[in-house]
C-alpha cells in the first residue's frame, strides 16, 4: 500500500479515537435536543454503529501487511475485532464509573454491530481488490 495513504490513516485514527473518547465522555445535558428514535431505532444506538463503524477500516489501512496466508488475515481481523470490542467495552466500563453518563450494554452492542459491519466493508474491499 501506498506509504502515504497508510500515514494519512494513522493520523485520521489518532483523531478517530480521540473523537470517540470525547463523544463518549461529553457531558451531553448541552447538546440541542434529538429526537428519540430514527425508524424505530433509538438514536444514540444509531450514534454509537454510527461512531464505531470506521475503526476497522482506518485500522486496516494502518496496520494491514497484506499478507497471502489465508490465517494471516483471518488472525488480523481477529485482532481487529478484539481491539474494537476492548475499545468499545472500556468506554461503556468508563462511562459507567461517571456521575453524568451511563453504562449500557445495548450502547456496546450498537459499538459491536458498527464495528462488525465495518469489518464486512473492508472484506468486501479486500476481495474486490484482490480479485483485480
Amino acid at each position: 500500500m501506498n506509504k502515504t495513504i497508510r500515514y494519512i490513516a494513522g493520523i485520521l485514527l489518532i483523531l478517530y479515537i480521540a473523537a470517540v473518547v470525547v463523544l463518549c465522555f461529553i457531558q451531553t445535558d448541552s447538546l440541542p435536543p434529538m429526537e428519540p428514535e430514527w425508524f424505530g431505532i433509538p438514536v444514540d444506538k444509531i450514534a454509537h454503529f454510527i461512531m464505531f463503524l470506521p475503526y476497522p477500516i482506518l485500522t486496516w489501512l494502518v496496520f494491514n501487511n497484506f499478507a497471502k496466508k489465508i490465517w494471516r488475515r483471518v488472525a488480523f481481523a481477529a485482532l481487529i475485532l478484539f481491539t474494537g470490542l476492548m475499545i468499545a467495552g472500556t468506554t461503556e466500563l468508563f462511562q459507567g464509573m461517571t456521575d453524568y453518563r451511563s453504562a449500557d450494554i445495548m450502547d456496546l452492542v450498537a459499538d459491536g454491530s458498527g464495528i462488525i459491519t465495518g469489518m464486512g466493508i473492508v472484506g468486501i474491499i479486500t476481495f474486490i481488490a484482490r480479485r483485480k
